[in-house]
Parts: structure tokens; C-alpha cells; sequence
């Protein structure tokens, strides 16, 4: 069962986690994955070592859409997630530790809700 945090929580947590590594646990949030709405999930492995400092955000404008885009570049590891409704993804480093469509929720799962989460799904 998660706890209840606002924006503002999430974001000095994203803040004061962004050039330390993240571990197996981590809870996240995202709204980019689908149009469903915000899913919640579980880091439940890292691949490849953690490289922060390299993660690096382009901001540049399409030209033939008229649309400014964010271009990220850099990290190294790849973060399976275990998303409320059972789904699993990777994810990239540089999507999980950029601020745009993930945010770090300042709670930590313990083995047994990752086990769970894994067979079952869970409640956010």
C-alpha cells in the first residue's frame, strides 16, 4: 500500500535523487505510457551500472511540426518496472531519472510487495 504524496513532495524527492543511484523498490509514477491516466510502479531490476551525472536534455524545435521537443542522451542502465496493474516495461535511464514524465515517488517496496506486485499487480 503506498502512502499519499503531493507534487511538491515528489519533486524535492526527484531533486535530491537525481545524481544518487536508485535501488531495487523505488516506486515511480508516469503518465506518459499510455492515455490512461498516471500508473504507478516498481523498480524490480537494473541492468548496466547507474550513470546519472550523463544524462543530458536537448531542447529543440521541430521545424516541420512547429513543435518544441526534448531530446534526452546519456545514462546507461535499463530499469524493469512492475507497473499497479501487472504490466512490466524497461525503461531507460534517462527517461526514469528525467523529470518529464516519470517522477520518483519517496517510498521504497519491500521484497515481499515486489513478489507480489510480480504475480499479481497491486494497489497504488
Amino acid at each position: 500500500m503506498m502512502g499519499e504524496y503531493d507534487f511538491e513532495e515528489c519533486y524535492q524527492y526527484w531533486i535530491a535523487m537525481r545524481h544518487k543511484p536508485l535501488m531495487i523498490g523505488q516506486k515511480i509514477s508516469a503518465g506518459l505510457f499510455d492515455d490512461g491516466g498516471e500508473k504507478i510502479g516498481i523498480i524490480f531490476n537494473i541492468e548496466g551500472e547507474q550513470i546519472p551525472e550523463s544524462i543530458v536534455v536537448l531542447h529543440v524545435f521541430n521545424k516541420y511540426s512547429k513543435m518544441k521537443e526534448d531530446l534526452r542522451i546519456g545514462g546507461n542502465a535499463l530499469f524493469d518496472v512492475v507497473w499497479q496493474d501487472g504490466g512490466i516495461s524497461s525503461i531507460p535511464e534517462r527517461y526514469i531519472r528525467n523529470y518529464g514524465g516519470v517522477m520518483l515517488i519517496p517510498e521504497i517496496a519491500d521484497s515481499n510487495e515486489i513478489e507480489q506486485a510480480l504475480k499479481i499487480g497491486f494497489s497504488a
